[in-house]
């Protein structure tokens, strides 16, 4: 019996050596791309991007891509999103290189290629160059290189020559190829060329190889002058420039009449390309005489890899993503859908719809076509351009693509069995008993019961979708939140909406934003998410809060140190005290009167002393009353913030520990907003804060919100109001076991970004910091509040039901603005951008829907006793992915949770029988007999 081996990992430390030997301190940006990801990630050159560019390709290497490459030079700049960069971006050169393959799996060029390592060798060894520094074997070929002693700044108008250079080099070898009979790839010269990294996982062909540094190189470095003078001395002809160095360009369309056409046929019509290509890596060699493009893929060992023709295109390349072949005509479309979509054309086309609408939703690749493509598509399709106010109902994105798509309507089957024993269509006569027997006779009678559309139920409507960390946070923010979610295997949403209220907390009293005309909006953000129990809460408060525990550590430990000084100072007056007594006692005469007045000067400082060293200084607080949090208030400015993970906090506000049990909700709505309040206290009488500060993070069980949704007054008040509240899809059972540490880079930038916003509110000026807001945020919040007000009229508005939390949705908005400014480092004197409040609507509006969601899942349930097992059953069916299943197997699976019982299992079954989300039919044992519990389906688009 053989025993299975784990699949090969990569050797990040080898993989970390050749990053720093290849451009380690280098000026410029390292470019780390991986097969289906050909823009990839950019990182700095130093130790901290070092390590931070080997966590990415660990995190490839875990998703068992089957390259993993490094680009050979460095980028002067990040590209624009979407794109690599192409070789006017290279900044440092660091040698040259070669790209040898060898005969085997993973080529199947119908040239000859060397066979072994020893007949690749010989190539170079043929040729007129020197020996290579070192030898690559990249798991199907060698990368020989010629490394520099001092790698070569390229600047700016420099790239032909050293273009010219690399070109000439690559000619050599391919002299030296051809004089042993071998073939060799064109275009391996480009300064955009990308290359395996020693100690990946070659995974091409689905063969695990490694790629390795060889031993027994030469080591020799040389200067980049004697290897262009050694060039030039060979006799080779210049390299020649492609018949086209662009592609040629295509005429633009006439005027169309807006409106009759899908997005592929309005894509068709104006994208060249180039536009698709370019930015996945792929460089254009030439035309045919038929006017068909030449595009060749980085690494490419054949002359191009697909030919294009004005509208449709054939791949003759397995590594690009794409169905290849002549029988496979690709569109502009369907290559969009294939690289961005993995294939889905009605995903791709709602893509562009939202593009060409400038939704925040479209994706990178979609947003950074040309602005004429989208135009024309905005203008072909009647596509209403998107503000961001837009509900997210009112945006007319289609389901599908109307083109390249014929609709075949299904057979309508006739003389089906008819429903037995009742028909359940006819009204709503059926009994809980007659649908847990099975209302139809077998499976394919029942099937009839799905033929209208099935109703809402609590759990049944379509979630609300993650959250975009790229549209909707701050660069200040992505990184360390990414990080944490990947670490932790959480949803990205959980340590977002906790960090947001760390960064509000450490503001929290200090800056208010200005939205004008008098109105303003305090720091203050809360959020609340809803996490099950076991997906690690816990940890995802102690990492987002740790730079603000570490501060309030400090100011504890100068506490600490403030008391014993205090003790020191205080005993040593009572031992002067007791020392003049003494003295009082003996002295005489005008030494008496001496020692009388310092003792009456001594006894005075002694009363002016504190009767302590006062209380201990806090800046977060979690379980704790709502007295005891006054007195807290008071004690540190009246600024506090309330994170939390398990939400006892409702429970205090609902009067848990109150005289009358009646909730406590003045202190907190009061505090949201920076306004006076009195609190009475049973012991110490009242106390009187003048402008408390309070902000609120809690991660908590869904059961939790719901609970404090029904505090008295929550919602008709507006505490649930104040909260952006979002439920994120859970990760458990998909998580993954070894994940990478967060970056010390990265931990250290959060720490940063939380120091800077917690030095604005230890200031002692008596004003608190006020941001302003450019023109263009303000004209963006205007149209925000504009949007949303018609929806607020109540009965017939769309957010009749839940206008606590709508009608503050523009000042929340506002306050995230001014918290996702300080994020980004900048200062309180710059305003606000259009950008930064572009990030926050997009934010809100995102919130909105996840708010919609949690607020109708409150009302159903309250209205349904069995809603908890309902939503059960949908997301046990969701992840089991049954059909069918029996009451015994539904039993099995409910039986450990808190709600279930028998009936109230049986009531959920019969609620989606009635819904049509489940039918049930009949059951019957080996012999024929009836069972006393039928079947349940399971319907087809559940």
């Amino acid at each position: 019996m053989t025993t299975p081996q784990d699949p090969p990992a990569a050797d990040l430390e080898q993989a970390r050596r050749w990053l720093a030997t290849l451009h380690g301190d280098a000026p410029g940006l390292i470019n780390i791309v991986s097969t289906g990801n050909w823009v990839g990630e950019f990182y700095p050159t130093d130790d901290a991007g070092l390590d931070a560019a080997v966590s990415y390709i660990a995190r490839l290497d875990r998703q068992q891509r089957a390259g993993i490459y490094a680009r050979v030079t460095t980028l002067s700049a990040a590209p624009p999103p979407g794109r690599r960069g192409l070789a006017d971006l290279s900044l440092s050169f660091p040698g040259f290189w070669a790209d040898l393959d060898i005969a085997g799996p993973g080529h199947k060029t119908t040239e000859k290629l060397p066979a072994t390592v020893d007949d690749a060798r010989r190539i170079i060894d043929t040729s007129p160059l020197p020996e290579p520094t070192m030898w690559i074997h990249s798991g199907g070929g060698l990368y020989p290189w010629w490394l520099l002693t001092d790698r070569h700044q390229i600047e700016p108008g420099g790239h032909d020559d050293i273009g010219t250079l690399t070109a000439r080099w690559q000619l050599v070898i391919l002299a030296a190829s051809e004089q042993l009979g071998y073939s060799y790839g064109q275009g391996v010269g480009d300064l955009s060329r990308v290359l395996r990294v020693p100690g990946t996982i070659n995974r091409k062909t689905a063969l695990g190889r490694e790629c390795r540094i060889l031993e027994g190189a030469s080591g020799v470095t040389y200067t980049l002058d004697e290897l262009a003078i050694l060039l030039y001395t060979i006799d080779l002809p210049d390299p020649q420039p492609p018949a086209h160095r662009e592609p040629p360009t295509r005429p633009q369309p006439a005027n169309h009449t807006p409106g009759t056409i899908g997005p592929f046929d309005a894509l068709d019509e104006v994208c060249e390309w180039r536009d698709l290509f370019e930015p996945y890596g792929l460089t254009y060699v030439g035309s045919e005489r038929d006017g068909a493009e030449l595009w060749r893929r980085d690494g490419a060992s054949s002359a191009y890899s697909i030919r294009a023709w004005p509208h449709v295109c054939v791949n003759h390349s397995e590594a690009l993503d794409l169905p290849s072949g002549a029988g496979h005509r690709l569109t502009h479309g369907k290559v969009f859908a294939h690289w961005h979509h993995h294939g889905d054309t009605s995903a791709a086309a709602t893509d562009l719809i939202r593009a060409a609408a400038g939704h925040p939703d479209a994706s990178p690749a979609a947003r950074s076509l040309r602005p004429a493509i989208l135009d024309h598509i905005r203008q072909r399709c009647t596509v209403r351009p998107w503000t961001p106010n837009t509900p997210p109902d009112d945006v007319p994105f289609p389901d599908a693509p109307t083109d390249h798509i014929t609709q075949i309507p299904m057979s309508t089957r006739t003389g089906e069995d008819p429903p037995w024993p009742d028909d359940p269509n006819r009204g709503d006569h059926t009994t809980d008993a007659q649908i847990m027997a099975g209302l139809y006779i077998d499976a394919n009678a029942a099937r009839a019961h799905f033929k209208d559309d099935a109703e809402d139920v609590e759990g049944s409507g379509a979630k609300p979708p993650p959250l975009d960390v790229a549209t909707m946070l701050p660069v200040g923010l992505r990184n360390f939140v990414t990080a944490v979610a990947e670490h932790l295997q959480v949803p990205v949403e959980a340590p977002a909406l906790i960090s947001i209220s760390i960064l509000s907390a450490a503001t929290s009293g200090r800056v208010v934003v200005d939205g004008r005309n008098g109105w303003r909006q305090p720091s203050i953000v809360w959020t609340a998410t809803t996490m099950h129990s076991g997906e690690r809460k816990t940890d995802v408060v102690r990492l987002a809060a740790a730079p603000l525990r570490q501060i309030e550590q400090r100011m504890i430990a100068e506490y600490l140190d403030g008391v014993q000084t205090f003790k020191r100072d205080k005993a040593d007056l009572e031992a002067q005290d007791r020392d003049l007594k003494q003295e009082l006692r003996r002295a005489r005469g005008a030494d008496r009167a001496r020692v009388e007045q310092d003792l009456m000067e001594l006894q005075v400082r002694i009363e002016e002393m504190p009767a302590d060293a006062g209380p201990m200084p806090a800046v977060l607080v979690e379980d704790i009353t709502v007295e005891a949090l006054s007195q807290r208030l008071d004690e540190n400015g009246q600024a506090l913030g309330v994170i939390s993970d398990e939400g006892g906090v409702f429970s205090l506000i609902a009067g848990r520990y109150s005289k009358d049990n009646g909730p406590n909700l003045d202190l907190y709505l009061k505090a949201y907003d920076q306004s006076p309040v009195r609190v009475d206290r049973v012991m110490r009488g009242s106390l009187m804060l003048t402008k408390p500060s309070l902000v609120v993070g809690i991660l908590a069980q869904p059961h939790v919100l719901e609970k404090a949704a029904g505090i008295d007054g929550a919602m008709e008040r507006g505490l649930m109001g104040r909260f952006f509240l979002v439920f994120p899809e859970s990760t458990l059972g998909k998580r993954q076991i070894d994940t990478p540490p967060i970056s010390p880079v990265v931990a250290a930038r959060w720490e940063a970004v939380v120091a800077h916003a917690y030095s604005l509110r230890a200031c002692q000026d008596e004003e608190p910091h006020v941001l302003a807001i450019e023109d263009g945020a303000h004209s963006m919040l205007r149209e925000l509040r504009m949007r949303l007000e018609p929806h607020l009229e109540p009965v017939v508005g769309r957010y009749a039901h839940m206008t606590d939390w709508v009608g503050k949705l523009a000042g929340k908005v506002l306050r995230l603005a001014g918290v996702f400014h300080l994020a980004d480092g900048r200062p309180v004197a710059e305003p606000i951008s259009a950008a930064t409040m572009n990030h926050a609507i997009a934010f809100g509006i995102w919130s909105l829907r996840h708010a919609e969601h949690i607020y109708a899942s409150w009302q159903k349930r309250a209205a349904t006793p069995a809603g908890e097992g309902t939503e059960w059953v949908l997301e046990w069916l969701k992840r089991t992915g049954k059909t069918e299943f029996t009451l015994r197997d539904a039993q099995q699976g409910a039986k450990r949770t808190k709600w279930y019982t028998a009936a109230t299992l049986q009531t959920a079954l019969c609620g989606l029988v009635r819904s049509r989300h489940l039918a049930s039919c009949a059951r019957l044992d080996g012999a024929g007999r009836r069972q006393a519990t039928g079947m349940f389906l399971v319907r087809g688009d559940q």
